[in-house]
């Protein structure tokens, strides 16, 4: 271990997008599953006790085009009251397909559903997706 390397002056000569997190390949992260849970729900949790308002009606610039960060970004909150956090009881599904009529596609209309990830997650957003397309009618 050289903790030198870790140092300014050695850290400024490596490129900028070298660092990844989690790692990759055979020496990735063991924990990386779990810590992708745990982000997801404190953003669930934010989004549950907060209204996110965009206060200064914000149009998306990037420092780059290689670095897709926003420049600028700041939201406002408003804590949500017990009523606005109350879950609304969810319909029957006899009474939700009655209220709204399913839409079907075209004939011959298709649509491609394409994913990119190695943790499944993807792959089964992807898989659901496809197969609800295809329940309307998309080839």
């Amino acid at each position: 271990f050289d903790p030198d390397r870790f140092g300014a002056e050695r850290s400024a000569g490596r490129p900028v997008n070298l660092f990844k997190p989690f790692g990759t390949g055979a020496r990735s992260c063991i924990g990386r599953q779990f810590a992708l849970h745990e982000a997801t729900m404190a953003l669930a949790t934010l989004v549950h006790r907060y209204r996110f308002l965009d206060v200064e009606h914000y149009q998306l610039r990037t420092h780059s085009d290689l670095l897709r960060k926003p420049v600028g970004f700041h939201l406002g909150l408003v804590r949500r009251t017990p009523q606005e956090r109350r879950h609304a009881a969810a319909p029957a599904p006899e009474a939700a397909s009655a209220a709204r009529p399913r839409a079907v596609a075209a004939p011959g209309s298709k649509v491609t559903v394409l994913h990119g990830s190695n943790l499944g997650n993807c792959r089964a957003l992807a898989q659901q997706l496809a197969d609800e397309a295809t329940d309307l009618g998309y080839q």
